[in-house]
């Protein structure tokens, strides 16, 4: 994949041979020199396989303006907070006992409820 550009936490790459664009959150690739290792590979629509992004601009200092290459920077281990799987917020909150058993009471096993852990507060989607 080759590097597109990096917009509010989001990475754009580009596959090579079908050129279809695609996003991956900044938070969830490890960085290595100029450039990004997905945790698990991809595979594009048109069947290629790839595991890096290629080409990413190196950050540049307030003194200097021109991109300079430093030493591999490694992340700090992604921090377990559950978020949303539709909309990647982590706005979400648990479903309660409670909400669970009035539902299962008032519909039985068609409670939307009862078979979920928790709810997205942004898009609603529960999980």
């Amino acid at each position: 994949m080759d590097y597109v550009k990096e917009e509010d936490g989001w990475i754009f790459a580009e596959c090579p041979e079908c050129h279809m664009i695609m996003k991956f959150r900044k938070n969830e690739l490890q960085r290595l020199s100029i450039r990004y290792k997905l945790y698990e590979s991809v595979e594009c629509f048109c069947g290629r396989d790839d595991e890096w992004i290629y080409g990413v601009p190196m950050e540049q200092t307030a003194t200097n303006t021109t991109p300079a290459y430093s030493t591999p920077t490694y992340s700090t281990p992604a921090r377990n907070v559950p978020h949303c799987p539709t909309c990647g917020s982590e706005n979400v909150t648990k479903i309660s006992l409670g909400s669970k058993a009035v539902g299962g009471a008032m519909f039985g096993i068609f409670s939307s409820n009862i078979r979920k852990s928790y709810k997205c507060n942004n898009c609603g989607y529960k999980w």
